[in-house]
């Protein structure tokens, strides 16, 4: 598991660079603020093959694209991105790995803020940090397929 998770989160992470967006492109991540990067949540595998992708955009724009998850476009509230920031506080004291020995367990990667933590949904060791982010997330998602799947309002 341990060079099947580095090579997924290098591939995770080449593949978030490739998003289509009208932001700039950051040259250096991790020399920037947490803030003026998108959150990446990307879930694989489970009984259904899952791959799933969500990005969280600084300006709070939410893409949805997956096999589970239907594609989305929406705009999340002021609040809810700041409470969601607010859960990151300590992400980076998470291991960058959480095995299972589950063969139908979603696998996850998260990355915010130039690190990413890969996980098995039903790794023993799971940091509870980690599993409501990704649930946060999840709703998200879910609640960006409820609004229509239209395009976000432009930025205030």
């Amino acid at each position: 598991m341990q060079s099947r998770g580095v090579i997924f989160a290098a591939l995770f992470v080449a593949i978030g660079g490739c998003v289509t967006r009208s932001h700039t492109m950051i040259a250096s991540p991790a020399s920037h603020s947490p803030t003026t990067q998108p959150i990446l949540y990307h879930r694989t595998g489970g009984i259904a093959g899952t791959d799933d992708r969500i990005v969280i955009w600084p300006d709070r724009v939410v893409q949805v694209d997956g096999k589970l998850l239907p594609s989305a476009t929406a705009r999340l509230t002021k609040d809810r991105f700041k409470n969601l920031l607010t859960m990151f506080r300590g992400w980076r004291s998470l291991n960058d790995e959480y095995d299972a020995d589950a063969a139908d367990a979603y696998v996850i990667t998260i990355s915010y803020a130039g690190k990413s933590v890969t996980a098995m949904d039903l790794a023993p060791d799971l940091p509870e940090q980690f599993r409501r982010i990704f649930t946060e997330i999840e709703a998200i998602a879910a609640e960006a397929a409820n609004t229509g799947s239209t395009p976000a309002p432009a930025s205030p």
